[in-house]
């Protein structure tokens, strides 16, 4: 239904729902770029020894285990880019700069990955994700349905904020916001 006011081109005030998801949405974007700069961190931090071998090296096993037939030079830069890929845009998300296409980005590296996961799940492999190191962020162990919908729900969320034209508290409202 169109009222006068969004005929002559006024702003309509929000409506409950959209106070909703203004208040949710801030959370909603440090929540995400916080799980996703976290992953980073546990793909990139350096071994603890020499018998402790976490960071790359652990996340470019966890590719392989996949068993998805990549080269090696593929596995290597894949286990150095999806890293730094996840934090830069993990950093832009928390910033709230650039955010509709970071969160687009997040959205569609957590759709791939998901994607993964089914596949190794239909074929059998018992794997680990990769994603936060040894340990998980809801669900533990070997990557499984559990992994999906938790994937799931973080894909609904980073879709939700790409979709959004706005974000409160963001550096894209303070440096892009159009001004009258």
């Amino acid at each position: 239904m169109t009222t006068d006011a969004q005929i002559r081109g006024y702003e309509v005030p929000g409506s409950i729902d959209r106070l909703a998801w203004t208040v949710l949405s801030v959370p909603t974007r440090l929540a995400l770029g916080a799980i996703f700069l976290a992953a980073a961190w546990f793909k990139l931090r350096p071994a603890k020894g020499p018998l402790s071998p976490i960071g790359p090296q652990d996340f470019a096993f966890a590719i392989k285990a996949f068993k998805l037939g990549l080269p090696d030079a593929l596995v290597k830069f894949s286990a150095f880019a999806v890293p730094w890929t996840e934090g830069v845009a993990a950093m832009f998300l928390i910033l709230g700069l650039f955010t509709r296409a970071a969160a687009w980005l997040i959205g569609l590296m957590l759709g791939l990955f998901t994607l993964l996961i089914v596949s190794a799940i239909l074929r059998g492999i018992d794997v680990k994700c990769g994603c936060f190191g040894d340990s998980g962020l809801v669900c533990p162990g070997a990557a499984g349905w559990c992994k999906v919908v938790e994937n799931g729900v973080m894909v609904a969320a980073a879709l939700a904020l790409a979709m959004t034209r706005t974000h409160p508290l963001s550096l894209d409202r303070l440096l892009f916001s159009r001004r009258g």
